[in-house]
């Protein structure tokens, strides 16, 4: 809600700060108020404001702050004009004030534009908008390509099975009843190759992929066997032509469909010997194809396409929970005793101690790993301490040629974002309860997190 003096408001929402009563129309504003407090992303932190604070008189009737792109904005939806600030850019003076200072039978009125510090550009996060759902969130929010507009939107679906799908400002574009809760990440394939973008994924008992629109593409709504153990989908699109192979594993069962739906009969991988502890991965190394399948027995099976043995592991891995990642140019994930476990294109197989406690978890790229382990988050063997709580799998994003790092404790609600070289970036940690998401969803060069809050809300941070 945005206000000018004078204008009516019907308040709704009450709540203690400190020393102050903030009233509201909407329960959103309030919560938005309330988490750039605690977050310290308000005027009092502001550079500018600290700057425009100095040239301010110390006792005031009133006092009134505006931020300018917003104000101007506004300006321009009623229609208003105001030709002694036509020449400001809301860039270059980021805050306007208005303050009225009485003096017996008269006010001293004082108009002021705060000019924008150089040290204060490109700097900080803020609370850019938040999202409520109907009903709690079961899944993390995660960022999808919009092939129109060439950002971001946002997918998250609710406790009653609800997807919902929202643009990068907030607007919620469509939201539609599913069977069950979806596992894993939401994949995105360009079924027809015509750079459209359809949604992939599946529950427990259905194999389903969505338009842009929400709707079904035929024929990819397809009822899956009963089972105890479903993993996330896998998508493998081998030679980067949209090609697509859909590979859903469940208890020590498997089926590939290719991108019509067909079950394709040529992989010939239907049963395993053991159930399977996570979805099936796809790893190239040196232009060979190779499918990865930990299984209970703590065996690791690497297949070819067609599902033959490819590659025989020469030991037992008392997998430790994690994926397995092309690391280093080789199978690389952890065991339970906290080693670094790697293996190559020939089987051998090499531990490395790193001393990770029990319950860690890591994530990497095909040069960099992170893992948390009790309170410390290691970057690159670089070693963070954080305090004492209970942290998601560390992710790793790249960015505008940046490397971040994320994790969030979820005891303390806390997202903490790092470079690449262990350096906090500023303004982390944030408010939040689960995993974070990292996209640049616009046109400007600022980097957009999005994270669950409250079971029905989802913030949307930005920062450069």
């Amino acid at each position: 809600m945005t206000a000018q003096f004078g204008d009516k408001v019907n308040v709704k929402w009450a709540a203690p700060l400190e020393d102050y009563l903030i009233f509201t129309e909407e329960e959103a504003l309030m919560k938005n108020i309330l988490g750039n407090f605690v977050d310290g992303s308000t005027l009092a932190n502001n550079l500018a404001f600290k700057e425009l604070q100095d040239q301010l008189a110390s006792n005031n009737s009133f006092l009134w702050i505006a931020n300018t792109e917003k104000l101007f904005d506004l300006w321009k939806k009623k229609g208003l004009k105001n030709k002694a600030l036509d020449n400001i850019s809301s860039s270059d003076y980021p805050l306007i004030s208005f303050q009225g200072v009485g003096e017996k039978n008269f006010t001293h009125l004082h108009l002021r534009a705060q000019k924008n510090l150089p040290k204060n550009i490109g700097k900080g996060v803020k609370t850019e908008f938040n999202i409520n759902l109907d009903k709690s969130a079961a899944t993390n929010p995660q960022w999808l390509k919009n092939h129109r507009s060439k950002g971001m939107d946002l997918a998250i679906q609710d406790e009653s099975n609800v997807l919902y799908l929202f643009s990068n400002n907030g607007s919620l574009y469509w939201k539609k009843q599913l069977p069950g809760k979806i596992i894993g990440p939401i994949q995105q394939v360009d079924l027809y190759k015509n750079k459209r973008l359809q949604m992939a994924f599946r529950t427990t008992d259905r194999f389903m992929v969505l338009d842009r629109n929400g709707n079904i593409v035929k024929p990819f709504d397809i009822k899956l066997p009963k089972n105890q153990n479903p993993k996330p989908l896998a998508v493998f699109d081998y030679d980067l032509n949209r090609n697509y192979r859909f590979l859903l594993g469940q208890d020590n069962f498997l089926a590939m469909y290719d991108n019509k739906g067909k079950k394709l009969s040529g992989f010939k991988l239907n049963k395993l010997s053991s159930n399977l502890l996570a979805a099936p991965k796809h790893i190239r190394i040196k232009s060979k194809d190779y499918l990865l399948l930990p299984l209970e027995d703590n065996t690791l099976k690497i297949v070819s396409r067609t599902g033959k043995n490819r590659v025989k592991v020469k030991e037992k891995i008392a997998f430790s929970g994690n994926q397995i990642y092309s690391y280093l140019n080789t199978f690389s994930t952890t065991d339970q005793a906290g080693n670094l476990i790697q293996v190559d294109t020939k089987g051998n197989v090499v531990k490395t101690p790193l001393s990770l406690a029990q319950g860690h978890k890591i994530d990497a790229t095909s040069k960099s790993m992170a893992s948390i382990s009790d309170n410390i988050l290691t970057i690159k063997g670089i070693p963070v301490t954080l305090p004492f709580g209970a942290y998601t799998q560390p992710k790793i994003f790249y960015i505008n040629n940046i490397l971040y790092i994320t994790t969030t404790d979820q005891e303390a609600q806390k997202v903490y974002v790092y470079y690449s070289n262990g350096t906090a970036v500023e303004g982390f940690p944030v408010y939040g309860s689960s995993a974070a998401d990292l996209s640049n969803i616009d046109k400007d060069t600022a980097v957009e997190l999005s994270v669950r809050s409250e079971n029905k809300e989802v913030l949307i941070y930005e920062f450069n």
